[in-house]
């Protein structure tokens, strides 16, 4: 996909714009991967219901501001595609059936967080943890 510099109501699918991805720095990265927006339009489809994204794409900056791994699969560039989004949970059951349904769907990096749940597509070992 590249990076985007279009409008914010560039459209990434269905469901899902770029300005729901870029980094929230402000420097409008926003390189993600299709695969992941495949993904997470089933997942949408599987659940029903709107996802809300609250982090998708970032600046290795970003991702350093915030906290996030080095290695993080939100980081991206010109060269690297996000692979990841923290999509807003803020129920148990929320947290339940995202995790259970992104399970089924083969999302591979899968975390619970207070009010979110962590989604990605990493290759080649699956992952699951809580924060």
């Amino acid at each position: 996909m590249g990076i985007l510099t279009a409008n914010e109501s560039e459209r990434l699918s269905a469901n899902f714009s770029t300005a729901e991805f870029r980094c929230k720095c402000g420097c409008g990265t926003c390189n993600v991967s299709g695969e992941l927006i495949k993904k997470l339009e089933h997942l949408r489809m599987l659940m029903k219901k709107s996802l809300v994204i609250n982090s998708g794409c970032r600046c290795e900056d970003y991702n350093t501001k915030v906290g996030g791994s080095p290695d993080s699969n939100h980081i991206t560039s010109d060269r690297k595609q996000c692979i990841a989004a923290d999509i807003h949970a803020p129920t148990a059951l929320d947290k339940y059936l995202l995790a259970r349904s992104a399970f089924t769907l083969g999302f591979s990096g899968i975390g619970v967080a207070a009010s979110y749940v962590h989604l990605d597509i990493r290759k080649p070992h699956p992952s699951l943890w809580k924060y």
